[in-house]
């Protein structure tokens, strides 16, 4: 399934559809659930994840997860999101208001949490 630039629908195997009906769509186009192939596609991202889990920079967890938590956080104001649609003719400080709370977010949400001292 990939995003269609010109509407807010998908491309799915049986066409375009509504974002609405995109979830059924996903699962039924894969066994495991994931729209992407994370092995041919995010091989790099999801190594990089783990990385960063190894050297205690962001919590642990399953790298997929965490990538998919990142991916969702980010349409937030995307031409798919079911909230709000930004576009290009907002202000360049209401995206950049968006990118820093996304930020600051994603920041606070995957940093790991200090073990308390006894």
């Amino acid at each position: 399934m990939r995003a269609s630039r010109s509407s807010a629908s998908f491309t799915c195997a049986d066409g375009r559809i509504s974002i609405s009906a995109a979830m059924p769509c996903r699962a039924q186009n894969s066994s495991s659930s994931r729209v992407a192939d994370a092995d041919r596609r995010d091989a790099a991202k999801l190594r990089a994840i783990a990385d960063a889990q190894t050297a205690g920079r962001i919590r642990p967890g399953d790298p997929f997860d965490v990538l998919a938590l990142v991916i969702a956080m980010s349409m937030a104001w995307s031409p798919v999101s079911n909230v709000y649609s930004a576009t290009a003719d907002e202000p360049p400080d209401h995206h950049t208001r968006r990118r820093t709370l996304l930020h600051e977010t994603v920041t606070r949400a995957l940093t790991p949490t200090p073990e308390p001292s006894n």
